[in-house]
């Protein structure tokens, strides 16, 4: 999810943490007049500025982007010293029964640095936000654990969070976060009771099969990026859904080094008997390949 405006703005600003705004950091104090922003006061945090009418726009938001910025509970820095840009991650929301939400706002290396260095930063986008992932209740988590508690206190991001571009991706995720751990219970005691077919295509010209049952017992939800909702088929008592999942594996430079595997489940949610997450598991299909 992109979010830009008055919103984008406003977490930016947040997100570096800074009484001036980022359009004074990147073109210089002599692009606007000059307004002090104003000290950022313990008392002011607290205060109510819906009525500031007519306090400067450069106070106002040095005031109200101090006061969002600290609510983000971690941050990725991305390169080295000095590092380029910036990733924060919001407080962790409950999504259902199984999920956690995470706004993830990025800061580009034109504010990070306070100058445009290149051609390319100046056309960068000033800030994005995307709304992340990642699926709390796993396979032996304690079910005295609320989702609640769960969300307010994880802190495990990195390598972790799952992309869901749509609503209809998200209730994919959620859907796959409560049938797929029962598949690959079912792969690992060797009882599977559903069609599974495994095509290795990392070599494209030699494409062959593999053992699903064997890739399956080892999904880990943790190691999943992305999820797509890639067809939906209704007919007056139910539907068919095929889901597409995307598991994380580690970077390699190289073209046809790096690789993926997209696990492609099909499942029927039969109305009055499923909820919107569930659904009886008929398919899985599981393709690995490599990509530049």
């Amino acid at each position: 999810m992109r979010i830009v405006g008055f919103f984008a703005v406003f977490v930016l600003g947040a997100s570096i943490g800074i009484g001036a705004t980022w359009s004074w950091m990147v073109f210089g104090p002599s692009a606007y007049p000059s307004v002090s922003p104003g000290e950022v006061r313990a008392e002011d945090d607290h205060r109510d500025y819906s009525t500031a009418s007519s306090m400067p726009t450069k106070q106002l938001a040095s005031r109200l982007l101090a006061r969002a910025g600290r609510s983000f509970v971690a941050d990725t820095r991305y390169g080295n010293s000095p590092f380029d840009w910036v990733g924060f991650y919001a407080q962790p929301k409950p999504y259902g029964d199984t999920l956690c939400s995470v706004d993830f706002v990025t800061v580009p290396r034109k504010v990070v640095h306070g100058r445009v260095e290149k051609q390319n930063d100046f056309w960068e986008d000033d800030i994005s936000v995307e709304r992340m992932f990642f699926v709390w209740k796993l396979p032996g988590t304690d079910p005295k654990v609320t989702r609640e508690d769960a969300c307010a206190h994880d802190r495990d991001f990195r390598g972790r969070l799952i992309y869901a571009r749509e609503t209809l991706d998200v209730s994919a995720l959620e859907r796959e976060a409560n049938i797929l751990p029962v598949a690959v219970a079912k792969a690992k005691s060797g009882k599977v009771d559903f069609k599974l077919t495994c095509l290795d295509a990392r070599d494209d010209n030699h494409p062959k099969a593999c053992n699903g049952v064997e890739l399956l017992a080892h999904v880990d939800l943790r190691n999943v990026s992305q999820v797509d909702q890639a067809e939906t088929t209704k007919t007056e008592h139910s539907e068919r859904h095929v889901d597409w999942v995307y598991m994380r594996h580690g970077w390699i430079a190289g073209c046809g080094k790096n690789e993926a595997t997209r696990i492609e489940a099909i499942s029927t949610q039969v109305y009055g008997r499923h909820a919107n997450w569930e659904g009886d598991l008929q398919e899985i299909n599981i393709v690995r390949s490599t990509f530049c």
